[in-house]
């Protein structure tokens, strides 16, 4: 929410059909048909969490807005404005050690929310937020949450442009999404299907990771997406 200047990268990390199937199913399994964006955060935290401990830096927990789609299943919405609202998760670096135990108690959180009514409360915040002058709501959640806004943002989306196979002649062979990041956190995991395969948009700032810290995001990310670890 500064007005610094952005140097964002965005590689794109895809997994072929099968193995987005076999991803698909943990998510299913671990986090159950109806909430997989969960098993989905969860990878993303352990996948910061790893960079964390590799820079020796304690985060004292790690907080993450999941974004909430309040358009009903085949109805359209308005053109001009993202239709969501927001749940925010909080886990202590010694929930993140175990993939099962973060999804479980990232299952926890999503119930007690939706019990406290979050998800109405979040539409409040977020009609505020669109008029509030940036600053303003910039002091107010970082007052609330005592520093930063975010550790770092997360979507995921589900199946993205699944019935648009052109655009004005040309096949399209991928999409996936590209969000903006503010210089602080500096980071997003944007997960969506396309055409049954799984993409991973880590939108970054320039600069942030080095090239090993972004090998480890990976390797991470996707050994606890494939169950390809000890997932320790």
């Amino acid at each position: 929410l500064r007005r610094s200047p952005q140097a964002l990268r965005y590689p794109v990390y895809s997994l072929d059909v099968e193995r987005s199937v076999q991803v698909e199913a943990r998510a299913a399994e671990r986090a159950g048909f109806v909430t997989p964006a969960l098993f989905y955060l969860a990878a993303s935290i352990r996948a910061h969490d790893a960079l964390f401990r590799a820079r020796g830096v304690d985060p004292g927990s790690y907080v993450v807005p999941l974004p909430v789609n309040l358009r009903g299943k085949g109805t359209e919405g308005v053109v001009f404005r993202t239709r969501v609202s927001m749940m925010w998760f909080q886990v202590l670096p010694e929930q993140v050690r175990d993939l099962d135990a973060l999804v479980d108690e990232l299952k926890r959180q999503r119930r007690e929310m939706l019990r406290q009514r979050m998800v109405e409360n979040g539409v409040a915040a977020m009609d505020f937020a669109r008029y509030a002058p940036s600053r303003v709501y910039s002091t107010m959640a970082r007052r609330t949450f005592g520093g930063e806004l975010c550790s770092f943002f997360f979507a995921f989306t589900g199946p993205f442009l699944s019935e648009l196979d052109d655009f004005l002649g040309a096949p399209i062979l991928n999409g996936f999404h590209a969000a903006p990041v503010p210089v602080s956190p500096g980071s997003a995991a944007i997960m969506s299907l396309r055409k049954g395969r799984l993409n991973v948009t880590h939108v970054h700032q320039d600069g942030l990771f080095s090239e090993d810290e972004l090998s480890l995001f990976r390797e991470r990310l996707f050994a606890d997406l494939l169950g390809e670890s000890d997932e320790r």
